[in-house]
């Protein structure tokens, strides 16, 4: 009954995987479409803080960047994210200010 022992590298492999929450793949997607509809120095300014209802909720870590952000146009953002993310429903986008 003597097997062969498996080493950390190869449970961690194994394990990993299980305990990802179900959402993981389609957050990956949200700021991978996200980072592509803003431009990637703007969203190095971002985090996604929540997916739900489709509604993106987005903290931004300074007003003058929320500012900015603001001020594109969210019709074209959620039209060039939409194009990215097949089978995901997005309604709308929201950003406030990122709490220290």
């Amino acid at each position: 009954m003597a097997g062969k022992m498996k080493s950390m590298s190869e449970i961690l492999g194994e394990l990993v995987p299980k305990l990802r929450p179900k959402g993981s793949k389609t957050q990956q997607r949200l700021w991978e479409a996200w980072k592509d509809a803003i431009g990637r120095e703007k969203a190095g300014y971002t985090k996604i803080s929540a997916f739900r209802k489709g509604t993106l909720h987005v903290e931004v870590e300074s007003p003058a960047m929320l500012q900015e952000i603001t001020g594109m146009n969210k019709t074209r953002i959620k039209e060039a994210m939409t194009g990215k993310l097949k089978g995901v429903f997005l309604a709308d986008i929201r950003l406030k200010l990122a709490k220290d």
